[in-house]
């Protein structure tokens, strides 16, 4: 089963391979979210965290060339 997520930024959907279940599971559990979901990319878990897909995250924290 999957579950889906809009980004809040730009709408993009996107469609995790993890059951609503396990997003509950998870915030009850005092884990840090690449702990709970290893197999999920840093992309992925940023989207259960904060609602926003990973190009927005990219938009809003550029890397730097110092």
């Amino acid at each position: 089963m999957s579950t889906r997520f809009d980004c809040n930024l730009c709408g993009n959907p996107q469609v995790l391979p993890i059951e609503r279940e396990d997003l509950i599971a998870w915030s009850k559990s005092g884990l840090f979210v690449q702990d709970y979901f290893p197999h999920l990319s840093p992309n992925d878990r940023e989207m259960i965290m904060t609602g926003t897909c990973g190009r927005c995250f990219d938009d809003l924290f550029p890397v730097s060339e110092v």
